[in-house]
């Protein structure tokens, strides 16, 4: 099964979310694909032209349920969707040589500082491996303080949508940071 609960993270880490809080692919729940949809376009589609909750929602719809790229962990407790990251291929126009990515990490506003953003990062990173290229990369117009906390090292500077962006990657062998 594709499934990763939290009883299989660390649930000692200082990080870890509170007790009910279940990671798993949007495959395996694909109800929540137009809820995420709907937070994802309202987060990033400035950064995107054309790209809008009913594409957003296209994207996800089609992601395989074999564990191959793209691919989208969500956090729920119960039916409440709290979260996502997703990690896919060719994220940043005019990056290309650059892959995977870790992407579209969100976690609702009312579930913040609860740790169910670090498991996300965890879980994403747990299921990359070797034959996914030796780094994962990552962009972010406000959070690379956040995802230095999480291994990732500044890489450069790019540009989505006109907006400026920092560009960050990690080796992918490497453990989190957060968790050692």
């Amino acid at each position: 099964m594709n499934r990763i609960v939290t009883e299989l993270i660390d649930m000692t880490h200082p990080d870890s979310p509170a007790p009910g809080c279940e990671l798993l692919p949007l495959c395996d729940a694909r109800e929540h694909a137009p809820q995420l949809a709907a937070w994802h376009a309202a987060e990033w589609a400035h950064l995107y032209e054309g790209w809008d909750a009913a594409v957003a929602l296209r994207d996800l719809l089609s992601e395989p349920a074999d564990g191959s790229l793209p691919m989208t962990l969500i956090a729920r407790d119960g039916d409440h969707l709290l979260g996502s990251v997703s990690l896919i291929m060719d994220d940043l126009p005019g990056w290309s040589h650059c892959n995977p990515w870790l992407a579209s990490f969100y976690v609702a506003p009312q579930y913040r500082k609860r740790g169910i953003g670090a498991a996300l990062v965890r879980a994403a990173l747990q299921r990359l491996d070797a034959s996914a290229g030796s780094r994962v990369y990552l962009f972010t117009e406000s959070a690379a303080d956040y995802f230095a906390g999480h291994g990732f090292t500044f890489f450069g500077s790019g540009v989505a949508g006109g907006f400026e962006v920092t560009v960050m990657s990690r080796a992918i062998a490497a453990q989190d940071a957060s968790s050692t």
